[in-house]
């Protein structure tokens, strides 16, 4: 279980700086805003318990709030993002569950990464974007910008996995 906690630590510091570094210069408007660090937060490891998933999403959060200057805002939706896993992934559970030793990027398909990859972005997204808002008076605004940002980051997030982390039985 250490080795899989320092794994979950490492794609925490090398998908952080790759938002803050790379995907927060992107400008696609005011409407889409990519954010693929919350595939960190996905692909903690099954066995973990509640508390170490929630203690590795606030630290990618607060890690984000340095970047965007946002205090609290990116650690709360990755919280939120990290308590609604559990429940988008029985939405798309295989018929044969999960396994420990299975859980990787592209274990399950390209149709599950992407169906993972798109509620897990909608979930953050909603929660953010609303949250950033905090208005009732802006919430058509707030989802067709979480709408739009879950499609474009879902987009992006599965091309950075489909090109840096393949099957192991794939060569590129």
């Amino acid at each position: 279980m250490i080795r899989e906690g320092f794994y979950s630590a490492l794609l925490i510091l090398i998908f952080v700086p790759l938002q803050g570094l790379i995907f927060a210069n992107f400008d696609f408007g005011n409407y889409f805003l990519p954010y693929v660090y919350y595939v960190a937060i996905l692909f903690v490891p099954l066995g973990f318990s509640r508390l170490s998933e929630f203690t590795f999403a606030f630290a990618a959060g607060i890690f984000m709030d340095a970047f965007y200057s946002t205090p609290g805002l990116h650690a709360s939706s990755c919280v939120m993002l990290s308590y609604a896993r559990p429940y988008i992934l029985n939405l798309i559970a295989p018929r044969d569950g999960y396994s420990e030793e299975m859980w990787q990027f592209n274990s399950f398909g390209s149709l599950w990464l992407i169906s993972y990859l798109g509620l897990s972005s909608l979930v953050f997204s909603i929660w953010h974007f609303l949250l950033e808002s905090w208005s009732l008076d802006l919430l058509w605004f707030s989802l067709q910008k979480a709408i739009a940002s879950a499609v474009i980051s879902t987009l992006f997030s599965f091309l950075i996995i489909w090109m840096f982390f393949p099957k192991k039985n794939e060569v590129r």
